[in-house]
């Protein structure tokens, strides 16, 4: 079941092709003991994740080139990241807040499409994309006009009743899974370019918009 899936993407993740009886049996034992960071292997394996990770972020940034420009992808001692300017940044419309939004769980998503699991500080890009989709639901004049009210906080749906809330949230989900779906649609129909980029970033640990023509 759960345990047999992660273990086979434990060995994947750490060793890729070159996979012995002795590196099954440390998946089996890491799976077992919940531990799955300690050697250089390891060390390897991580840092390809975060490369995927990274790359859709990158992917998704492309996507929406009108209004973003990617800039580079790197990966680093500590993780990774990923540069994108504006186009126009005296331009902040509904748009763009919603294509933010999917550029910020183009990585986790990535992750769920190469690996069938995510790291735990993938986390943090679905938390901060969350938060947006209820920043523009709960927090737009036009859904929540009690936001110009004194002494309203970011505290969630302040003043308002219970079934306000329920209606908010149902609306947050329904936001949220649609940038999802869509997000997720993209990126599988781009699996390859996915794992192009991924590879590229993972070879040379930086990859400047000068260089996406030589990977696409």
């Amino acid at each position: 079941g759960a345990d047999l899936k992660a273990i086979v993407n434990d060995v994947y993740l750490r060793c890729k092709d070159k996979v012995t009886t002795d590196d099954i049996e440390k998946s089996y034992e890491r799976v077992a003991r919940n531990d799955y960071r300690s050697d250089d292997c390891d060390s390897l394996a991580t840092e390809y994740q975060i490369a995927v990770h990274e790359a859709g972020h990158a992917l998704m940034c492309l996507k929406y080139k009108d209004d973003y420009s990617f800039y580079r992808a790197c990966l680093t001692k500590d993780g990774g990241y990923v540069e994108k300017y504006d186009v126009d940044d005296s331009i902040q419309n509904y748009r763009k807040r919603i294509e933010d939004i999917a550029i910020c769980v183009g990585g986790y998503i990535a992750e769920k499409i190469v690996f069938k699991q995510v790291d735990v500080g993938s986390y943090t890009d679905l938390e901060k994309a969350f938060e947006s989709c209820e920043r523009l639901v709960i927090h737009s004049s036009i859904t929540n006009p009690l936001m110009f009210l004194p002494h309203y906080t970011d505290n969630k749906n302040y003043l308002a009743s219970e079934e306000r809330r329920t209606t908010n949230e149902k609306s947050i989900r329904s936001f949220f899974n649609k940038f999802y779906k869509d997000t997720y649609k993209y990126l599988k129909k781009n699996k390859k370019q996915l794992i192009k980029f991924a590879d590229s970033l993972f070879d040379k640990k930086k990859i400047s918009y000068k260089e996406l023509s030589t990977i696409f």
